[in-house]
Order: C-alpha cells, then sequence, then structure tokens
C-alpha cells in the first residue's frame, strides 16, 4: 500500500509540474531568451512613450490619439492572454494546465502585483518622465530582488552577485546613453512610479520563481497573465 501511495503522489506531482522529461536548465537557450526580452520590452517602452504623445516619431505632428496609461497596461495583458490561452489550450490540451487552487491563486497574485503594477508604473513613469529615467529606475530591480534574497537567507551577497547587479545597472545605464547626455527628467510622481514598477518587476521574478521550480512554464505564465487582467 505504501508503494502505491508513493506512485500515485509521483504521478500527481508529474501530472501538476507539466516539465515531463524537458531538461531543466538550458544556458545558452535562456541566454537568446534574455537577449529578445530586452529587445521586446525596449520596443515596448519606445511604442508606450509614442502612444502617450500622440506622436510615432519624436519631434512629429500628432499622428494618433493619447492613451491613457491604464487603457494601454490593461488592452496589453487582454489582448496577449486572448491570443495566447486559446492556442495554448489547443496544442497542450486543459491536463497540462492542471494545477492545485492554491498555486494557481499564487499566479493570479503575481499576475496582479508583479505584472499589471509594473507595467503601469512603468507607463507611467514613462508619461511623467522620459524612457531613460524609466528605464535606469526599473532596472534598480535586480538590487531589491538580491536585498530580499539576502534578507530571507537564501543567498548570500557574495562578491559575484554584488558585482552582477552593479555591472547590470552601470549596463542599463550605459545602454540608453547616460553616459552621452541621454535626456533624463526628474519628475517627482515619474520617479515614484518608476521605482513602484521596480518593486512590483522584483515581486514578478522572486514569486515566478519559485513557481517556475514546480511547474512548466506556461500554466504559470497563462494564470499570471489571467491575473495581471482581473485587476
Amino acid at each position: 500500500m505504501t508503494g502505491n501511495a508513493s506512485t500515485r503522489s509521483s504521478a500527481a506531482n508529474r501530472q501538476f509540474s507539466g516539465n515531463n522529461s524537458a531538461p531543466l536548465h538550458h544556458p545558452v537557450r535562456g541566454y537568446f531568451a534574455i537577449a529578445a526580452a530586452t529587445l521586446f520590452w525596449g520596443i515596448s517602452a519606445t511604442l508606450g512613450r509614442a502612444v502617450f504623445t500622440g506622436r510615432l516619431i519624436s519631434g512629429a505632428p500628432s499622428a494618433v490619439s493619447a492613451i491613457d496609461p491604464l487603457i494601454l497596461t490593461q488592452s496589453r495583458t487582454t489582448i496577449s492572454f486572448l491570443a495566447l490561452a486559446p492556442l495554448l489550450l489547443l496544442l497542450r490540451g486543459r491536463r497540462s494546465f492542471a494545477m492545485p487552487g492554491a498555486d494557481i491563486g499564487r499566479c493570479l497574485l503575481v499576475g496582479i502585483l508583479g505584472v499589471a503594477c509594473s507595467n503601469y508604473f512603468y507607463y507611467v513613469a514613462i508619461q511623467k518622465t522620459t524612457v531613460a529615467t524609466a528605464i535606469i529606475l526599473q532596472y534598480t530591480a535586480p538590487i531589491w530582488v538580491l536585498l530580499y534574497m539576502v534578507t530571507r537567507r537564501l543567498q548570500r551577497a557574495n562578491f559575484q552577485r554584488v558585482a552582477a547587479v552593479a555591472l547590470g545597472v552601470v549596463g542599463s545605464a550605459l545602454a540608453i546613453g547616460l553616459a552621452g547626455g541621454a535626456q533624463i527628467k526628474i519628475n517627482g510622481l515619474g520617479v515614484g512610479a518608476a521605482l513602484l514598477a521596480a518593486l512590483g518587476f522584483s515581486f514578478y521574478n522572486i514569486g515566478g520563481r519559485e513557481l517556475l521550480r514546480k511547474y512548466d512554464r506556461w500554466p504559470v505564465f497563462l494564470y499570471t497573465l489571467l491575473g495581471s487582467v482581473l485587476v
């Protein structure tokens, strides 16, 4: 009986995890994913600034109606969810998205406090300041993540981690042209929004990391998107 219970428990864990026999780590593929995410994030910021000002090209006359950050944030996540949910369910089936209710709730929370808050406050920061200001402040997120991990004694603040965080922030500053005279606009509301976006992004990374240790990325991604839609 003990053996049968253990077998059923293992089968249930495999059903919920959805990882099957796929490798958990693939460093090269991970670097490509990071590069692609960075590229699309930059495109998103530039287009976001364009729709806030109504100008598709800087200095050009207004070509489209300006959109509020809340509408843009909600539209972005809702369209993504409505496009991906049917496709993923069709390709992978409903059983691959099975997950205990408690962990679905955690995914929804990550979507609300992580994805939705990060996106909304990031766009508010872009609207009130500049893309350069918003990016450099939001990219302080690795600092908050490291502080959390060290405070909870989940990781040690060794030289490698501290240096990686410092180089990441410096690299972001150089990438947006901070050393070359990039336009930095200080606005109290915009700076506050950018810092809240950084905290939201940190929560998204920390919460998502814990969920991805147990489940495949697709159900976590879908339920997280659903959480951001429900805000």
